[in-house]
């Protein structure tokens, strides 16, 4: 398969690609597979037999593995966004990625390694990235935080030069992610990131379901980004 049948993600355009989250059992990929959806954005977690799967923690059953999703946005020519949510599963996303040629222009590997309003300690570090980045270097990074669940917080200048720093050490495209309710509580405080970098908007449900008036909120202030947004019952929202 050539790599321009893919949506070329890696390359970080001033476009809005539309992203469905989530697509962590057979039907969800079913579904996203029959729609005009560019990015399948799934969660990729160890069950308690140590099988990797698609699955978001707590859940620890998924009817869909690692390599079966792979496989089929290959066969659709579509762009993933691989969520890792414990390290553990590393090792596995980096063989099975390399083992059936997923085109890096269509692929972002994410995970939570910085601590963000109101985080706990994450289980990912900014090195377990790098090694991310060497093994592939022309793929998105999405770097993602820590935050808070219980309360809807604000992103600051510390969050700012978090991101940064981390960008710096890793090279090549990277997208900073940002929970939908802490980024449109202050739009501002992630100002150098809006003018100058990339971000990715995400929201949780049932917490913060998205809409259409929302959404047109959100591309008013993201010039360059990746909008993964759910609606109450968790469609994507574009």
């Amino acid at each position: 398969m050539e790599i321009g049948t893919l949506p070329p993600v890696a390359r970080l355009e001033s476009n809005h690609w539309t992203t469905a989250h989530a697509v962590n059992s057979k039907d969800r990929l079913a579904r996203f597979l029959s729609a005009e959806i560019n990015i399948a954005e799934g969660d990729v977690s160890l069950s308690n037999h140590g099988e990797t799967i698609m699955a978001h923690p707590p859940d620890k059953e998924s009817d869909l593995s690692l390599q079966e999703w792979i496989r089929s946005a290959l066969e659709h020519h579509r762009a993933i966004k691989v969520d890792m949510k414990e390290p553990g599963v590393i090792g596995t996303v980096e063989e099975l990625l390399k083992a059936a040629g997923f085109p890096e222009a269509g692929l972002i590997i994410s995970a939570d390694a910085l601590i963000g309003p109101g985080g706990r300690d994450p289980l990912f570090t900014i090195s377990d990235l790098a090694g991310l980045r060497k093994l592939f270097p022309e793929a998105v990074i999405s770097i993602g935080s820590t935050l808070s669940y219980k309360e809807t917080l604000s992103y600051g200048a510390s969050d700012v030069e978090n991101f940064l720093k981390a960008k710096d050490t890793l090279g090549g495209p990277v997208t900073f992610c940002l929970r939908l309710d802490m980024f449109l509580k202050n739009p501002g405080g992630v100002a150098a990131l809006l003018s100058e970098h990339h971000v990715t908007i995400w929201n949780s449900i049932p917490k913060t379901p998205a809409d259409a008036e929302i959404l047109s909120a959100v591309k008013k202030h993201v010039s360059r980004g990746f909008i993964d947004l759910m609606d109450a019952d968790g469609a994507p929202v574009v």
